[in-house]
């Protein structure tokens, strides 16, 4: 499997947003196709394990008979070997690339939270299954908001006037700014709500 990482805002978290996501990979070996082996030959059947990856030894004892499973060492439990390994994965397989994947990040993401990329990872060995990517988002902090779920809440600065006989103020939000009522006789450390500017639950 993959790890990546991308980096989103605070404002992007609650809309949704595509990115892509640059990442080194092990991919199959274009020469051997996979196989290990060099062009025009084929890896052949282990003769320790007879293609099973698997050695087994019974020991006997007092206590009846036990039977012991290892991997195979002469072929690393792949059941194969390459006699004539490819020059350019050097039997493995496998080599290294760089790859790039569009990624969909979804609204209302949370900040360490992962997407799964299914089959999107390194190959796998001798042409066996790839596995998966996982894209970590990080939601960089935005100095006028806090997140808490999926609310967002900010500060509102009020003069004394403001506060004691009211007024209408223009309070950053989002998606752009929003007007908010407060009464007279406003006291230190109300909260208003403004229903549907947070961010949607995902």
């Amino acid at each position: 499997d993959v790890l990546a990482e991308v980096e989103i805002e605070l404002a992007e978290a609650a809309e949704g947003t595509k990115r892509t996501v640059p990442f080194e990979i092990v991919v199959g070996c274009g020469t051997c196709r996979g196989s290990g082996a060099e062009p025009g030959s084929e890896p052949s059947t282990c003769p320790r394990c007879d293609g099973s990856g698997r050695l087994q030894s019974v020991s006997t004892s007092v206590l009846g008979q036990f039977v012991r499973t290892q991997t195979c060492p002469e072929c690393g439990g792949a059941g194969r070997v390459v006699e004539r390994p490819c020059p350019d994965c050097r039997g493995s397989g496998r080599v290294t690339d760089l790859r790039e994947l569009e990624v969909e990040i979804p609204a209302g993401i949370h900040d360490g939270q992962r997407i799964r990329l299914s089959g999107e990872g390194h190959a796998g060995t001798l042409g066996g299954r790839a596995g998966d990517v996982y894209v970590e988002v990080q939601v960089r902090p935005d100095e006028r908001f806090v997140r808490e779920g999926n609310d967002v809440y900010t500060t509102v600065d009020l003069t004394l006037t403001q506060a004691a006989l009211g007024a209408t103020v223009s309070v950053p939000t989002l998606d752009g700014s929003a007007e908010i009522v407060f009464e007279p006789g406003t006291q230190p450390g109300a909260t208003r709500v403004l229903r549907g500017h947070g961010l949607p639950v995902l």
